[in-house]
Order: C-alpha cells, then structure tokens, then sequence
C-alpha cells in the first residue's frame, strides 16, 4: 500500500473516531479538517458551516468578508468508502455548478423563504438577496476526499452577470502533500516559462554570509497580478498567516497611479521583501544572471501592493508598463528561515506594518505550552491504570510525526489519545472564550488567535512565571469544559419511554452558541464576586460534571433565542455573533439557571490565589531546568542525530552520555536535572573538539 492510500485510511477511520467521540457527523468532522487544512495553508482565512442540498444546489460552508467584497462558498465531496476515488472533471464541473445555482438564486429569487427561518442556509441565502450588490468576487472551494486525476487545481476565473468567479479544489491528494510539507504548508513553486513569462533579470548582492543570499529583481505587474491570481493569500507571509486584507479604500493612490500612469509605479512605490527556499539560475547572452524558477516563494511584505495590482488588472488596468522591485532573499536551511523571515518582516519598511503580535506563533510561550504539555500527565481514569497526556501542537504536524517516528505508536496513542490533541488555534479559542470574547472567537481561527496574541504577549512579557504548571491544567480543563459542551449541544433528549424527543438546538450555529454560552456562564460567576469556576477539579477528573453541562445547557437554550433574535435590517445570525454588539446584549439580558448545581462546581477565589502564587513561585524556582528542557525541545532529528554521531566518530561520549542523549531527543520532559547538566557539560565538550553547531 502506498503512503498516500495509508494516509486515506488512517484519515478515514480518524473521522469516524472524532464523530463518535464528539457525537457529531462524518460529514461535519471531515468539514473541519479540510477548513483548517485549507485555512492554515492561506487559501482562506474562515468558513462557517452552512449546510444545505436541493435540486441543482448544494452547499457545505461560507464566509463574508463585505470589506474587500468577497463572498467564499464551500461544497464537499466526501466518500465514505474504505478505499480513495477519483475525483473526475464532471464531478468537480457538477459541485461548482451547485454553488453558482446557490448564489444566483438566492441573488434573484426569494426561495429561501421555503428555509427554516433559524437556518444558517436561510441566512446566507438572504444576505445575498439583500447584498449582492456589495459582493464583486465569489470564490468556490471544492473539498473531496478523493483524488484530483488532473493536475489543475481549480479553473480559471469567470465573469458571470458581473461577478468575478474563482475556482479552487482540495482534493485529499493535495491534503495530504500540505499535511507532511516539511513546511506545515504548501510551497510555491514557480516555473517561469511554465508560468508564461521570461527568467526575471536578477542582481545578487555578496553579504559575506552563507546563511543567506539576497537578490534584486524587477517584476512585471501581469506576473505580480497573475501570482497573487493564483495562490491569493497563500503568497503572503509564511510562519506568520496574517491574512493581510485587500483594503482597497486605504489604497487609492497605488489603484490610481496603476490606471492613469502606469509606467510611474515603479518610482511611486516601496516595493516587495519576499523569501525563497531554492533558486534556479541561468545567465543569459549579454552574462546577465536570470532567475528560470523560484521554490517556496512568500511575500513577507508587500501583501497590499501585491492584492492592489491583481485587483487593478481585474479592473482593467494595462499592466504593461507597471513594474515593481523585489528583494528577495534566498534561505536554503529551514531552521535559518524560521528565524529570519520573522524578522525580515518585522524590520522592513512595510505600508502596511505588522505588529509583533503577528509573529506569534514562534513566541516563546508556546513552547513552554508545548514543554508542559509532554511532562504533566493526567490521572488514571476509572477503567486504567495509567494517565495521559494532553499533546500541544505548537508546529503544524508534530503530532504525526511524533506518532510516526514513536518507537511503540500504539503506546504514543495510549500516551496522547487523539481526542486529547489541542492546536494552537483551539488553545486561543478556550481562552478568549472564558475571557469573555465571543464574538471575537466568531469572528474565525486566525482573526480569534491574533487578538489571544495581543493579550498573552503582554503578560509573558511581564511576568513570564505567571505561565506554569496550574495555568496549564486550568487551560487544560477549559478545553474539557469546551469540547464536552460541545457534545453535549447534539445530545437529544429521551423520554421516560425511551423515545428520542426534538432536541432544543435548531442544527446550526453550534459554534456560536458553545462560546457565547461559556462566556455568559463566566460572567455569572463573575458577579458572584469571591467564587470562580474548580478548574483544576475538572483537571483532576478529566471530565466535566453533569451539573455544570446542566447549567451550560439552560444558559445555551437562551443565548440560542438572543442570537437568532437579531436587530432589524440584519437577519445574518453568524456576522451578528461577530459583533460586540451581540455579546453586550447577551452578557447583559437576565439568564434562568440552577443556582444550587452551578455552586457546586465553584470555589473560592482566595483559596486559588494561594495556589496561583504558590505555583509562580515554583516555576521561578524551576526556570533553570525549564530553559534546559526548552532548549532541547526545539532541537531537530538531524541536529542531534550529527551531535551523536560526531561524538561517537570522536569516542567522547560513554555509553551512558549517548543513553541520555537519545532518551532527551526522544522525550526531554522525562529527563532529570543531572541528566541535564551532563549533557550541557558534553555539547560544550564536543564544541571544542571541532563540532559545528
């Protein structure tokens, strides 16, 4: 069996696994996976499940985004058989008939009237009879388990009745490159004459370092306009995904000069900074050096020039005459580019400039997340004799590869149960959620772990110790309230006969109702001014009570009826919940609950002061064994397996030191503190007989 068709089946029965411990669909669970895959990648930032299917129509997920007038929609192909399909041309011409049919009838009839009103269907089939008029681009996102047989992505953008409409498949072939991309993402990879334009004319500039090579290059616009056509967000900012918006009322000028004097951009503007892993050169007859292909080309500055040209040509600018200069800096070693392409972007002359927060993803305290999480383990549940571990995914595909490379992987199951795997992005969505930000949770993944950047990096900053082993369990037991909650939405009701009654929730907008629902809980408690939520009881039974999900539930039968309820003139319920607007409302509307089962899953606030204090004072008192921990958890495979083998080559080490070198590659959390110290006296040895490090 092939790796891919391995994939599939691991993909298959992972699907059936989370439905049935989530207690939610197939169909639902392979939605998510794709939208994150496909939101992670930097195709599209957020889609919001929609599901509806009608003859000629069908459609799985949306997202609005009025400022740049884009409206994406979402249809899935997914194939509950045990072995991958192929995904043919008419199926796919067929799902992108579907999504076209959805949008012009709902632009030019009144059908969704025939809807559930509480629909997230109905919604955004009446948001586009509404506001079709403010949407100029539809973009159609075709998900399928099965296996694109072409090697096109997607078709060529249409106009139909003037809307620009783009195309774009994930198919699971191109699912499963971007989830074992080395990267975490998928890499751009340009062939000029395959791409229809000559070797770029290109100056190298000798920096007397090999760490990187940096270039001078002069772009055409058509080629800029046709890149950003292409890949669109995917183009911009590798380890740092912003999702730049293409805010064209904050770009008139470059939009003007393009259109009335386009030999003038060149001079008007500051340019791109972009990166690339590999670079193929040619010299041409006049010796002049040519760049004939680019691997894994980003943009890490530059995102509002590089959307404003595409969407100039699109109004039909002559890009003929626009050019724009690029600096583009070779880095061939990964580990150097995850240095530097932060710091390229942070210190370049942006137009639009980036915050420190964007960079997040490589801050310190998600390493720290992701050292606590290998070393705290759960206690045994009932039916064990031995905990868990909750697996914190700081770096896309850690927990695959940490599976894949396990001696035992059965074991590194039992050890990290697949439901017990946390990403970066739901991390942020716990949090804000019990931060009482609903609405910014709402407002998608990537938007949501941006404004959790701006409220963490500061308290790290401050006072890093704040960050130890009770915040971990705390958090730890948000994401057990959330996911049980969760849950608990679907769970039908059953009569004393046994019989399965209409459950309260309508079907749609899960998401919305689970964080609002959370934040409103909290802050009830909050009123109750000593007491706060046992988070650490739910940390040391690894479940949520029945009565805290009684009372969530109460709550989330009326934050359900305040959030359909919208204001008038707005009948979108998913872009309502975005607003602070909603949650004011909710967070100050007067809930129904029992009073006497939420008490019982309280505490009192002193009492977790102490225990705060006591456990910052602790990790002050740890920190020199965590900067060693943290320092060997960064390091790569091929670092340490140069490191063991250098050492071996020069007879350094005895049996034991290559012992503890392999048991902290494997697992740092699990060594003790002379084991650390032994290893940092033999690194330093090994320094001075020559290793390069």
């Amino acid at each position: 069996m092939t790796e891919i068709n391995e994939s599939y089946s691991e993909f298959m029965n992972e699907v059936a696994l989370t439905s049935n411990v989530e207690g939610n669909f197939d169909h639902s669970i392979f939605f998510k996976n794709y939208e994150r895959v496909f939101s992670e990648n930097g195709d599209i930032e957020n889609l919001d499940e929609a599901y509806y299917s009608g003859t000629g129509m069908d459609i799985s997920g949306y997202s609005i985004d009025f400022d740049n007038k884009i409206l994406s929609l979402s249809v899935c192909d997914f194939r509950q058989l045990p072995e991958m399909q192929e995904l043919r041309k008419d199926t796919m011409d067929t799902k992108f008939k579907h999504l076209e049919n959805f949008f012009n009838k709902s632009k030019r009839n009144r059908w969704f009237e025939e809807l559930e009103e509480t629909s997230a269907s109905f919604n955004l089939a009446y948001t586009i009879n509404q506001r079709a008029d403010e949407i100029e681009r539809v973009r159609c996102v075709l998900f399928s388990n099965a296996k694109n047989i072409s090697r096109k992505r997607g078709y060529p953008s249409q106009e139909i009745d003037g809307k620009i409409f783009s195309y774009s498949v994930l198919d699971f072939g191109r699912y499963f490159d971007i989830e074992n991309s080395d990267t975490g993402f998928e890499p751009i990879e340009i062939e000029m004459d395959e791409f229809g334009f000559e070797p770029l004319l290109c100056l190298s500039v000798d920096t007397g370092t090999q760490d990187y090579m940096p270039y001078l290059v002069v772009l055409p616009g058509e080629f800029v306009a046709k890149l950003y056509s292409e890949y669109g967000p995917r183009l911009l900012e590798q380890n740092v995904r912003t999702f730049l918006q293409i805010k064209i009322k904050a770009n008139n000028l470059m939009l003007k000069t393009l259109q009335n004097a386009p030999g003038r951009f060149f001079a008007y503007n500051d340019g791109l900074t972009a990166t690339a892993s590999e670079l193929e050169l040619v010299v041409d007859d006049s010796g002049n050096k040519r760049i004939k292909a680019i691997k894994n080309l980003q943009i890490v500055n530059g995102g509002q020039t590089t959307a404003t040209i595409s969407y100039a040509r699109e109004k039909g600018a002559d890009l003929s005459k626009a050019f724009v200069q690029m600096k583009l800096t070779k880095i061939s070693d990964r580990e150097k580019m995850e240095e530097f392409v932060p710091k390229i972007s942070r210190y370049a002359n942006t137009q639009t400039r980036i915050q420190d927060s964007d960079f997040f993803s490589n801050h310190p305290f998600h390493r720290e997340i992701e050292r606590l999480s290998r070393r705290l383990s759960t206690n045994p549940k009932e039916e064990s004799f031995t905990g868990s571990k909750w697996f914190y995914e700081r770096a896309k595909g850690q927990y695959k590869e940490a599976k894949r490379t396990h001696p035992k992987p059965n074991t590194f199951v039992l050890t990290y149960p697949l439901n017990q795997l946390v990403y970066k992005t739901d991390l942020a969505k716990y949090f804000m959620s019990f931060e009482c930000k609903p609405h910014t949770v709402s407002k998608g993944a990537q938007f949501n772990f941006k404004e959790f950047a701006k409220l963490i990096e500061p308290r790290w900053e401050k006072n890093k110790e704040d960050i130890n082993e009770m915040w971990y369990k705390e958090i730890i037991a948000k994401a057990i309230i959330f996911k049980e909650f969760d849950k608990a939405i679907l769970v039908a009701k059953v009569n004393e006969r046994g019989k399965t009654e209409t459950n309260w929730y309508d079907g749609d907008y899960k998401a919305q109702i689970n964080t609002y629902s959370i934040a409103k809980l909290v802050s009830i408690i909050k009123e109750k001014n000593d007491y706060e939520l046992d988070l650490i009881k739910f940390w040391e039974k690894q479940t949520a009570t029945g009565n805290l999900l009684n009372v969530l539930i109460e709550i989330a039968k009326q934050v359900q009826v305040l959030i359909q309820d919208t204001p008038q003139g707005q009948k979108n319920v998913t872009q309502y919940c975005k607003q602070l607007a909603c949650w004011q409302r909710i967070s100050d509307s007067e809930f129904e609950y029992d009073e006497v089962k939420l008490d019982s899953c309280l505490r009192f606030t002193s009492e977790s002061r102490i225990e705060r204090k006591g456990a910052k004072k602790q990790q002050k008192f740890d920190q020199k064994l965590i900067d060693q921990e943290s320092k060997y958890f960064v390091m790569k495979d091929e670092e340490w397996n140069r490191i063991i083998e250098f050492s071996k080559k020069n007879e350094i080490n005895t049996i034991l030191e290559e012992k503890i070198m392999k048991k902290i590659k494997w697992d740092p959390s699990k060594a003790r503190k002379q084991e650390y110290n032994k290893l940092d006296s033999l690194l330093k040895l090994i320094d001075e007989y020559g290793f390069e490090s």
